[in-house]
């Protein structure tokens, strides 16, 4: 009895000591994914004062920019699992912990200077492309104007864009998510008084002001980022920095541009509902702008699971595999019930004057309430198997799993433009796309080996 009740204890504990990880890492990266759509739910409802017309052409933009934000956001995922796996395995040595320090600083510098050259030409190809673009994908012609000014200013931001977020993924590696926490308040911040300035001083410039808006908040922020780092001795300021072995960042390159290659053909999926829906009209971009940005800003919630995945997962797996198993029953388990709590919150989005007063537009937009409410469930869970996925190091399967999808979608989108199915048709789509990825995740666990680091009896219990 005494042995049973000790083995109790010791689970018990241990599982004690795993929830308390998850929500010390959790927690703060929750607030600071808030920031981001805190900021864009801002500039929807300054932008929204200026009608449904200015609404319609902010829509586009939107949806471009989070799908490049996603991308960026590649960079810091894998970043954060670069610098976790080192953690775990280096000793605690004095010898051992004066080696890891030199290994974050050159990994760091390598890192950096790539996603700078990398975002760079984004930029440049933005600039190029936009107004092109927009064109081939068939925007209305009275939008396409504000539309591309509006995307070639944001885009400007982008490089600084790609230093926050490495910041964010060098510091998550080692386990803080406190400074990026502080990171991003302070782009959110900046950024927010700059949107209520130029709606309240120059309200005739709103779209182009509210992207410069966005470019300045970038730019003052990353520059304290990369100063925190150089503080706390994560980067060196030197004209001859020191960088990891060629061989090693062509493996952190490669699962990083696998992983931007799923979050992208993702993302794609969504820029493609946009300009699909902006063929349709003004009323029918707004609704989808209303839509798409309570999705967004509610999916955030989901991101402690996924950060305390990708963190901690790593690290556990190097140094107890009994912990990495219970960390991902528990993420999983959170991970429904949190869904659950946001269905209500995704139900409001469409049913009360959040984002607009229009009384005919809230009227447009009620029959999407269900679709919305059960994408969001989804989405939850999605995410939270992506970020278990990517803490074992399982980039390549999240990678066919994302373009699988995409392939999917697209032809479904086909039959919702001929078959004039409406935005009821779009909607019940995504849920059919977040049950299909869950659906192949899932399957990523049954598999013996061939994408997991053991087979799924060993994760889940035998069937």
């Amino acid at each position: 009895m005494e042995v049973v009740a000790t083995l109790i204890m010791t689970e018990t504990w241990r599982g004690w000591e795993v929830a308390r990880l998850v929500l010390v890492v959790g927690m703060p990266a929750l607030l600071t994914s808030l920031f981001e759509p805190v900021i864009s739910a801002t500039e929807t409802r300054v932008v929204g004062q200026a009608g449904t017309l200015a609404l319609a052409a902010l829509m586009p933009g939107t949806s471009l920019f989070a799908a490049v934000s996603e991308v960026s956001y590649s960079f810091s995922v894998i970043t954060t699992g670069f610098i976790s796996n080192k953690i775990g395995l280096a000793g605690e040595s004095p010898e051992e912990v004066e080696k890891l320090q030199g290994e974050i600083v050159r990994s760091m510098n390598s890192i950096l200077l790539t996603g700078i050259a990398m975002g760079t030409l984004v930029c440049i190809a933005f600039f190029v492309g936009v107004t092109p673009s927009l064109g081939a994908l068939g925007v209305d012609p009275s939008m396409r104007s504000p539309v591309a000014n509006y995307i070639s200013v944001r885009a400007l931001s982008i490089p600084f864009f790609l230093i926050i977020a490495l910041a964010e993924g060098g510091y998550i590696g080692k386990q803080d998510t406190v400074t990026p926490m502080w990171i991003y308040g302070i782009n959110c911040v900046v950024t927010i008084l700059g949107l209520v300035a130029v709606a309240t001083f120059m309200p005739s410039i709103m779209l182009t002001g509210s992207a410069a808006c966005y470019m300045g908040g970038m730019v003052i922020t990353a520059a304290y980022a990369v100063w925190l780092m150089c503080r706390d001795k994560m980067l060196k300021a030197t004209w001859s920095p020191s960088f990891i072995p060629r061989e090693e960042l062509f493996e952190l390159l490669n699962k990083t541009v696998a992983y931007a290659i799923g979050v992208f053909t993702r993302m794609a999926i969504y820029s493609t509902i946009a300009a699909l829906v902006m063929s349709w009209g003004p009323m029918e971009s707004a609704a989808h702008k209303i839509c798409y940005e309570g999705y967004w800003l509610l999916s955030f919630f989901t991101e402690p699971m996924f950060t305390a995945a990708n963190a901690l997962l790593p690290r556990e797996l190097a140094r107890d595999k009994g912990s990495a198993k219970f960390m991902v029953r528990l993420i999983i388990g959170l991970s429904v019930a949190l869904g659950a709590a946001l269905f209500g919150g995704a139900w409001a989005c469409t049913t009360m004057p959040i984002f607009t007063s229009d009384p005919e537009l809230l009227l447009f937009m009620r029959p999407l309430s269900l679709p919305l409410a059960c994408t969001i469930l989804l989405s939850s869970v999605v995410y939270s198997l992506e970020g278990i996925m990517v803490g074992l190091n399982q980039v390549k399967y999240l990678r066919m799993i994302h373009s699988c999808n995409f392939f999917v979608m697209s032809g479904y989108l086909y039959l919702v433009r001929t078959m004039d199915w409406g935005m009821l048709g779009v909607w019940y789509g995504l849920i059919k796309f977040r049950a299909q990825a869950q659906a192949m995740l899932v399957d990523g666990f049954h598999s013996s080996g061939q994408y997991s680091q053991w087979p799924r009896e060993e994760w889940f219990g035998k069937p």
